[in-house]
């Protein structure tokens, strides 16, 4: 089976936030130990609602949180070397959880 085609959960920190003008909220997710480098991106798509222009979200606790979705290898954000690092922004990773059908706050 595609990678793009099985479910996977993704636990970690919380690092960034931004929602964009067609409602989709982006999060951006850390190694929730602080041990591992990088950062993945997880997209929960058509938010009920709609702002004019992007806003980055303030985070006001860095919580820990697991996504499940659906893997998407973001080819437009994809480097030169095939690596599964993007070129901007630097240290995230082209593969993603996209869409986000399920996130739980973890204690």
């Amino acid at each position: 089976m595609p990678s793009e085609e099985k479910w996977y959960a993704l636990t970690g920190r919380v690092v960034e936030a931004k929602v964009e003008a067609d409602g989709d909220i982006h999060i951006a997710l850390e190694d929730a130990t602080g041990n591992n480098v990088g950062t993945v991106s997880a997209e929960i798509p058509e938010f009920p609602f709609s702002v004019k222009t992007a806003h980055a979200l303030k985070i006001r606790e860095p919580h820990v949180i697991t996504v499940m979705g659906k893997a998407f290898y973001d080819i437009g954000h994809a480097s030169a070397d095939h690596s599964n690092r993007r070129s901007t922004p630097k240290g995230y990773a082209v593969w993603e959880i996209h869409p986000v059908m399920k996130m739980e706050v973890n204690p």
